[in-house]
């Protein structure tokens, strides 16, 4: 019985099963369901393919040297039919954030947010959506990972650009 029950394995839901015999994973990935193994020969790791979020908090200075603080929501999900090969080259979900998403994140945040002043970063958010997509999404693609989408979450100045920018509003009301 207890070798019958090791001849099987489930796949939960929302998963793929990256297929390993005698420890090296194999080519061959089990979809979703009760799936066959040769008992003590294979065993199965199980990684979502599901839409995964993954929020980053941190730091950037923009074009005109101002620091602001980001929290960014990067959504993305392992593509079906290359869970082998990113488990073979990454890990798992743990690995994949830690080696991959969130160097990703910081890296292209700060190579995004250089290119635009405070003022842009306000009035242009759009265009740094657009733009931390497009970096963030080439450095995931090598690594077979599907970027779904980025949200920015609030953006903080620090207090002497809050400062700065309250003294210049006042001058100019004096000024009218």
């Amino acid at each position: 019985l207890a070798l019958l029950s090791s001849a099987l394995v489930v796949v939960p839901p929302g998963n793929r099963g990256g297929l390993l015999r005698w420890g090296a994973i194999q080519d061959r990935v089990l979809p979703e369901g009760v799936q066959p193994l040769l008992p003590l020969v294979e065993a199965m790791r199980p990684m979502s393919v599901r839409l995964q979020s993954q929020i980053l908090r941190t730091e950037a200075a923009c074009r005109d040297l101002q620091d602001v603080a980001f929290e960014l929501a990067v959504t993305w999900r392992l593509l079906e039919e290359k869970v082998a090969v990113v488990y073979r080259s990454v890990g798992d979900e743990a690995a994949i954030v830690n080696t991959v998403i969130k160097p990703a994140l910081e890296d292209g945040l700060k190579q995004a947010v250089a290119s635009f002043t405070a003022e842009q970063l306000i009035r242009e958010r759009p265009a740094l959506k657009t733009a931390l997509e497009e970096l963030i999404g080439a450095r995931l693609a090598p690594h077979d990972l599907l970027l779904e989408g980025i949200d920015l979450l609030p953006l903080d100045f620090s207090e002497r650009f809050r400062q700065a920018e309250e003294a210049k509003q006042v001058a100019e009301q004096d000024a009218r």
